[in-house]
């Protein structure tokens, strides 16, 4: 999809917009990048702004994850219209609730003095490999020509603790707007930049937990997105779970043509320590569809290293497995369009611990009731000797809370039922561990656990250390 598609803005009212989702994995990713959001935002205030002004600086906060699947809605604020110079505020909503926040500043063209930086030594992009779209989470990247310059090959410049320069632009040629240009900057600017705050970690990189906290961008020179850029990034500061990195990007010919400096929370897994062997079983969580996120989070609170698997190599490189709520029908299609079906029955058979939620207990079922249309039924993986009923609870407007005992956790857990299924009947070896009246709602075989119920969207992480207790032995 072309950038002017992914940065369309339809306007619903004066000052209101709402813009298109772009997620070519449809539910795979976990989270909106933040460039798609922060590159909207800044299309929406240019809507309100006078042609004769030229955006030259942009401030934003990222305050929530956003859901990838959905649009978000732009809501625009007009602080100040002067003669030189106006600024506009923007907030970007979903689910009811503000997930970025930026301020934009715009200026008429000015007469001044006029330097910057030389460009530094990079090695040019036509000696350097294009990046694979299909690698590295960059699918959604594949209109760009992506091309980073090895660690080794960086002209290290002293004083700079940490170093990266990556080269870019537009696979397609672009209109002839500058105001594309510079949302498709902002757009792009995001995505390798917190990157170069892991150069000198190698070790602890795949252990990092990344996430965009904060992004200010200025734009100094014309450009083209669609010619060459080169990303100058480095880091000059990591503590205390956060890094504060910058960049300087320069047209081919040599221009400083804008400027980013971002805050971002890397903090270490839980368990996880510099200079320390990684402790914590690999438990991944099945990102087909469905709340993967939320489900990392929980693991990674109980101590697990938590990973994300969607292709045979991950799912060969977990110690455990979690399969999170969805729709089990759609997650068995796409557990046979990639190919996971039966390595995914193999290794529950060799007894690979495993979880579900709601459609994960599904799936982990012997036999499912109202399986789904022919063509389409939910897969029995065969975890869990159980008879489950799809939906049983009722339909998406029957969802309830309740409280539930259940077995090995001290107290009470608060379940969550969305169209939820329950167990009719369980197998000699399977053991009844929570019922809600008279279903039964939980249950485990061996190193097999499944619920009914949604424990990751309470915020209460007792069922995700019990499963990380089975994994490791000690339940």
């Amino acid at each position: 999809m072309a950038i002017e598609e992914i940065l369309d803005l339809e306007q619903l009212e004066v000052n209101i917009y709402r813009g298109g989702v772009y997620n070519p994995e449809s539910g795979f990713l976990s989270r909106t990048f933040g460039g798609h959001i922060a590159g909207q935002a800044l299309v929406s205030a240019v809507r309100t702004v006078d042609p004769a002004f030229q955006v030259h600086s942009l401030h934003g906060y990222f305050l929530r994850p956003g859901d990838a699947t959905k649009p978000a809605v732009y809501l625009v604020d007009r602080p100040r219209d002067g003669g030189s110079f106006c600024t506009r505020r923007v907030n970007a909503v979903q689910h009811g609730e503000v997930i970025f926040s930026m301020g934009a500043s715009f200026q008429t063209p000015q007469h001044g003095i006029e330097h910057q930086d030389p460009m530094p030594e990079a090695v040019p992009p036509d000696d350097l490999e294009a990046e694979d779209p299909g690698n590295g989470g960059i699918a959604q990247f594949a209109e760009w020509d992506i091309r980073r310059v090895p660690p080794d090959l960086v002209t290290t410049r002293s004083g700079k603790a940490s170093q990266q320069q990556v080269w870019f632009k537009h696979r397609d040629p672009l209109p002839d707007d500058p105001l594309l240009h510079i949302c498709a900057l902002a757009y792009m600017s995001d995505l390798t930049l917190l990157g170069s705050a892991q150069v000198n970690h190698a070790e602890q990189r795949p252990h990092l937990m990344v996430a965009s906290l904060d992004h200010a961008m200025w734009f100094m020179r014309p450009f083209r997105a669609d010619e060459w850029l080169l990303y100058d990034q480095s880091s000059p500061s990591a503590s205390g779970g956060r890094a504060l990195t910058q960049g300087r990007i320069f047209s081919r010919r040599g221009d400083m043509v804008a400027a980013v400096v971002q805050e971002g929370a890397d903090p270490l897994q839980a368990r996880v320590h510099p200079g320390q062997p990684v402790s914590g079983p690999a438990v991944g969580v099945l990102a087909l569809q469905g709340d993967t996120r939320e489900h990392l989070a929980a693991l990674r609170a109980a101590g697990a290293q938590a990973s994300t698997v969607r292709r045979r190599a991950e799912l060969d490189s977990v110690d455990a497995l979690v399969i999170p709520g969805g729709e089990s029908t759609t997650m068995s299609l796409l557990l046979r369009e990639f190919d996971l079906l039966e390595p995914l029955r193999e290794r529950l058979a060799a007894g690979m611990p495993a979880y579900g939620s709601c459609a994960g207990m599904i799936l982990l079922a012997s036999e499912i009731l109202d399986a789904g249309a022919p063509g389409r039924q939910a897969c029995a993986l065969g975890a869990i000797d159980m008879t489950v009923r799809r939906n049983a609870f009722g339909r998406q407007v029957d969802s309830f809370e309740e409280d539930v005992e259940f077995h090995g956790l001290d107290g009470p857990a608060h379940a969550v039922f969305i169209r939820a299924p329950w167990v009719e009947r369980v197998g000699a070896g399977v053991a009844v561990l929570a019922r809600a009246g008279e279903h039964i709602v939980a249950v485990r075989q061996g190193s097999a656990l499944a619920t009914a119920f949604h424990p990751e969207v309470t915020g209460d992480r007792r069922v995700h250390a019990f499963f990380v207790d089975i994994v490791t032995g000690r339940a």
